[in-house]
């Protein structure tokens, strides 16, 4: 197939033809129809539809063009999920118009969405909910947050142990249906704002509605959230999991980014580089995790992330007497695909699955360089004194008593 602009010239060549077929403009018309209508009544549906299933529904919609325009060579099962998306939208949009709820029920592997408020767009998450699922009784959660170029979809099969079938590149193993096995977990996996923004600013806000809306819409056991990622989502896992400690029951970095000074390319940086540095480094808030139980993963000759940033990690656990609260494995002979081992044959779920958060726990310790980060289980920091310094706060209650000591900060 030749491709030529409307004065004639060549613009490309290709050698596939995918599909042509006069439904989809059909079914997008019909899907968007019942979406239009479905808005018209959302002033007066319940929070739940408003806020997490309608923007879900549209996300179908949203899915299904994506896919149309890149139906790439395998076009019948293309063609079969755009379909389906787009019929799944319209019955949802009208059974949503109808003031009911048709994510209510759905179990398996499936994408929901969010309306960012920042800028109006959606926002997509992976789930995954258990065949045995039965909001009666509340559920343990899995979150696990994707690396560097990789994204929702394909770090769902990651922490399942999915990897790639022989000859299955990534955009392929986006598209093909694999069969998850019933581990007994609610498990999310955010996009993130993006494959590489990192899990700071808009892309924590995301974590955090994600889990808000996934929090809303299942029955979730408080006490058994658990958090882990790999590479880039591995260093989200360190950054999450030290500054919200109340809100995970343990948290597993795999190959994990840590102190930026680790990687060799921050040698040449200058000393107030170095001290913001330092200052962010997850290594000196550990003790904000005494509270959880944590699992570090890391090979010996990972050539993306050093093996220094782990043992770095480990080392500091060490040091603050929290050695029995860390598992650290080190790989021998692996380059930067520990999650490999991390999650192989889903054994993470058994690992963490009697693991227990402890809501109101004796001895609480935070330390935190911003008013930003501010809070964990019973404890407030409410000023902290002196800019670009960490506050520390060390607190014990027994009966009602409470014994404090704190380093710069004057209220809590």
């Amino acid at each position: 197939v030749r491709f030529a602009s409307p004065d004639g010239q060549p613009l490309a060549t290709r050698g596939d033809i995918v599909l042509v077929t006069p439904e989809y403009p059909r079914l997008l018309e019909a899907a968007q129809a019942a979406l239009a209508r479905a808005r018209e009544k959302a002033a007066g549906l319940d929070p739940l539809l408003r806020e997490v299933s309608l923007p879900s529904t549209e996300m179908l919609v949203e899915d299904a063009q994506m896919r149309w325009s890149d139906c790439e060579n395998q076009s019948p099962r293309d063609w079969r999920y755009v379909r389906t998306n787009l019929e799944t939208a319209r019955e949802y949009a009208e059974r949503l118009a109808e003031g009911e709820d048709p994510w209510q029920g759905r179990t398996g592997a499936f994408t929901k969405a969010y309306r960012s408020e920042a800028d109006g767009t959606l926002q997509p998450y992976a789930l995954y909910v258990p065949p045995s699922y039965d909001a009666a009784k509340a559920w343990p959660m899995m979150v696990s947050l994707h690396g560097a170029t990789s994204n929702h979809l394909l770090n769902r099969r990651r922490v399942f142990g999915l990897g790639n079938r022989p000859g299955e590149t990534d955009y392929e193993a986006i598209r093909n249906e694999v069969d998850y096995p019933d581990v007994g977990f609610v498990v999310v996996s955010p996009y993130g704002r993006g494959e590489v923004a990192g899990y700071d600013g808009l892309a924590e806000g995301d974590v955090l509605r994600v889990l808000a809306d996934v929090q809303r819409a299942y029955n979730v056991d408080p006490d058994r959230v658990h958090l882990t990622g790999l590479s880039m989502g591995g260093g989200g896992t360190w950054h999450l999991g030290l500054r919200y400690p109340d809100r995970f029951a343990s948290i597993t970095p795999v190959c994990a980014v840590s102190d930026l000074d680790t990687f060799p390319w921050t040698a040449s940086w200058g000393p107030l580089d170095k001290e913001l540095m330092a200052l962010t480094g997850y290594s000196r808030l550990v003790e904000n995790s005494a509270n959880q139980r944590v699992f570090v993963f890391h090979a010996d000759e990972d050539d993306a992330v050093p093996v220094e940033a782990s043992r770095r990690m480990a080392k500091a656990f060490e040091a603050a007497g929290l050695g029995d609260r860390v598992r650290y494995f080190e790989l021998p002979g692996v380059t930067h695909f520990a999650w490999d081992f991390a999650y192989r044959d889903a054994s993470h779920f058994n690992r963490v699955r009697e693991i227990r958060r402890d809501p109101f726990p004796e001895r609480v310790v935070y330390s935190t360089h911003s008013p930003r980060y501010n809070q964990a289980y019973w404890l407030r920091i409410d000023r902290i004194d002196r800019g670009l310094a960490l506050a520390r706060i060390e607190a014990t209650q027994k009966a009602g008593v409470f014994d404090v000591k704190a380093s710069n900060l004057t209220a809590f």
